[in-house]
């Protein structure tokens, strides 16, 4: 994975150095980091001068996650090696792309159910969101 797609996954990475919104980064801030950070080390620091409400170590936390387990395309390989026999449920963010999951099969003795939410992939995590995320996990297990 590249510093520029770690970057676009890094909660916090908008670079709004007031209240350290989560998000993703695009255009200038990205080629600023991709000039400066040739290690992971460089890019955390790149990542803590421009949010500094994030701390280095969860910025280095985040960064190793994103490298483990992000992919530039869904292969559908972890699907493929096991079934699951419990209800599967996709909360859907405002603006993401479909779930890998929404055109798959034969990985779960039930489809999906997909729930939209109204926030972004990033507000719902946020003190507002969080009310539209309980509602819709609530309301799922009800069922």
């Amino acid at each position: 994975m590249s510093r520029r797609d770690t970057l676009a996954h890094t909660p916090g990475a908008t670079g709004n150095r007031d209240h350290g919104d989560a998000g993703s980064v695009s255009g200038p801030q990205a080629e600023e980091c991709v000039a400066a950070a040739h290690d992971e080390d460089s890019f955390v620091a790149f990542v803590h001068e421009r949010i500094p409400a994030l701390d280095e170590r969860l910025i280095r936390r985040i960064t190793r996650i994103v490298e483990e387990t992000y992919e530039f395309d869904y292969t559908f390989r972890e699907l493929r090696e096991r079934r699951l026999d419990a209800p599967v449920t996709v909360l859907k963010a405002a603006g993401d792309d479909y779930s890998f999951i929404e055109g798959s099969s034969g990985y779960s003795a039930a489809p999906a159910t997909v729930i939209e939410l109204e926030g972004d992939h990033y507000s719902v995590l946020k003190e507002r969101g969080i009310a539209e995320l309980v509602t819709a996990i609530r309301g799922r297990l009800a069922e």
